[in-house]
């Protein structure tokens, strides 16, 4: 089976990276959110994408000791060029109740970037760096590397029916994949060999992918990353509902190559 998973982002690092080592000092994990911009051009498939959300904020995540060394180095505003794979982890959520101060538990995913190339390529002014580009010259900065500032090519099958979301003004369609690793990140569990990223296409795109795919169909993509933050309903053991935001992130497509298993619009014939 074809595998691809391809991430490739240059962006502004949002605020400073978290570090977590052990008490002995090894280093277990770190994580960082990267601020991109999107490609000016945008193809029609996506044109209907309000064009006031320019930016995504990509979390990034890395377990790898090597990786980790790096991101120490790492400030906020700084610009960085990254190479990753999408990843998708079971992971426990907790928050409080409003009402009764309950802690809920809930079981979720979380979706990120594992980095297995990272650079700083410009450092932002600090006290560290005195002769690193000013804070305001950053947003001009992250503008001239929108053509490979959000990048994502990947692979997979669909692992259930995909959804249409009618709108007043254009069709949005969103499916899960199922697409298996042709990186091994060392530091997971080795049972871990596949990741579930969801897709949103939007206007003439998702019309054709709510004819043409089905549980089961594989398709690439070439698209970009969206975050966006969503409202999700946490119920504690008295039955008090709770409003909490989670992060959501996305695959947006600028095209969908159907692969295989996918209902295909029959040829036109031609008269002689």
């Amino acid at each position: 089976m074809a595998k691809e998973n391809f991430v490739l982002l240059s962006g502004q690092i949002y605020r400073d990276p978290t570090v977590v080592s052990a008490d002995d000092g090894t280093l277990l994990k770190a994580y960082m959110i990267m601020k991109t911009i999107r490609r000016h051009y945008v193809r029609e498939n996506i044109a209907e994408v309000s064009s006031n959300r320019t930016f995504d904020f990509v979390p990034i995540a890395s377990f790898s000791p090597e990786c980790i060394k790096t991101i120490k180095t790492i400030r906020a505003n700084d610009i960085v060029l990254l190479r990753g794979v999408y990843t998708t982890k079971p992971n426990i959520k907790k928050c409080f109740c409003s009402v009764c101060g309950e802690e809920i538990v809930s079981q979720g995913v979380v979706t990120f970037i594992t980095p297995i190339f990272i650079r700083v390529i410009d450092r932002a002014k600090c006290a560290e760096e005195p002769n690193g580009f000013d804070i305001l010259d950053g947003l001009t900065k992250l503008k001239s590397h929108a053509e490979i500032s959000n990048c994502v090519k990947i692979i997979g099958n669909l692992c259930r029916e995909p959804e249409r979301v009618n709108t007043q003004n254009f069709t949005i369609t969103q499916y899960q994949l199922a697409s298996n690793r042709k990186f091994l990140i060392k530091e997971d569990d080795p049972e871990a060999k596949t990741d579930y990223p969801w897709v949103k296409s939007y206007g003439a795109q998702a019309e054709m992918d709510i004819n043409a795919l089905h549980t089961g169909s594989m398709v690439f993509i070439d698209g970009c990353i969206q975050s966006r933050r969503v409202p999700v309903t946490r119920v504690c053991s008295k039955g008090h509902e709770n409003i909490v935001e989670d992060l959501a992130c996305e695959i947006v497509p600028y095209s969908v190559e159907y692969l295989a298993d996918c209902v295909l619009p029959e040829p036109e014939e031609k008269e002689e």
